[in-house]
């Protein structure tokens, strides 16, 4: 028998019943300072945004933790403190004396531009993300203005990662409880010989003939696709298939300890 033991860290919020919890790996420490990755699909996290709130969308309301389709993507507060992290990092990284976008004034604005994407190296990649740095960005709620902590990114798709303290994440949690949310969006699947398939801005309807061949149909909306298969599946004489459409707050932080991770990952 092989017995594992994890220190696990615990943010509660005074009024509500769930906790977010936060596993060692998800921690990095910086200079004996914790600093914690949010997730999109810490399902804790989740918990904690939209229990009791008013602000999140009804779609999300009651539903089995089983649910594979939800997640903090549909976010503003978390995607917003993405962006500024990922524009403070851009503008300690802008050259000394100004950005250079405007420079060569005699240039025809409307003439088109090479654009030059600097590369770099997995193994480059890899060394920066060793360099865990500290960096501020500026929240503004309720007409005041917050700065909290994060770690400098080395991709802008990077996690974001906070301080591990209760007024950065009484202030991180109120943000991400009240910035409100966009539509979740729900990839239609099918799972048999014949179905319809979300493709971009319509949909395919993908039968089965006689012969077992499949066929590919496009429909514009989903009433449209839904009519064209019954109407194919009634020519090819083929029922029986399955199209796959089923259905101001305080904080208390526990302190478990954390171990050293080696980097980011992807949120």
């Amino acid at each position: 028998m092989v017995v594992q033991l994890e220190e696990v860290r615990v943010v509660s919020v005074v009024g509500l019943k769930t906790q977010f919890k936060i596993p060692p790996h998800d921690a990095i420490i910086v200079d004996d300072v914790p600093f914690i990755r949010l997730q999109s699909n810490s399902w804790t996290l989740m918990n904690v945004v939209f229990e009791r709130n008013e602000n999140a969308p009804t779609t999300l309301m009651g539903r089995e933790r089983a649910s594979e389709k939800l997640s903090l993507s549909c976010c503003v507060g978390l995607n917003t403190m993405l962006q500024l992290r990922n524009e403070a990092q851009a503008q300690h990284l802008a050259p000394a004396g100004g950005s250079t976008l405007f420079q060569g004034g005699g240039v025809d604005a409307n003439a088109k531009k090479k654009k030059q994407n600097v590369v770099m190296t997995r193994l480059e990649m890899k060394s920066k993300r060793t360099e865990h740095v500290p960096i501020t960005i500026d929240i503004t709620m309720d007409g005041t203005t917050h700065t909290i902590e994060v770690l400098r990114p080395v991709h802008a798709k990077d996690a974001l990662y906070v301080k591990y303290d209760a007024e950065t994440l009484r202030v991180v949690l109120q943000y991400m409880r009240q910035s409100g949310f966009t539509e979740m969006k729900q990839n239609l699947k099918h799972q048999g010989a014949a179905g319809i398939q979300k493709r971009g801005g319509g949909f395919t309807v993908v039968t089965s003939d006689n012969q077992g061949q499949k066929r590919y149909k496009k429909a514009p909306n989903l009433d449209d696709a839904v009519h064209l298969l019954n109407n194919t599946n009634n020519d090819d004489g083929d029922p029986g298939f399955d199209d796959g459409m089923g259905e101001h707050d305080d904080v208390e932080i526990s302190d478990g300890g954390a171990r050293d991770a080696s980097g980011y990952d992807q949120p």
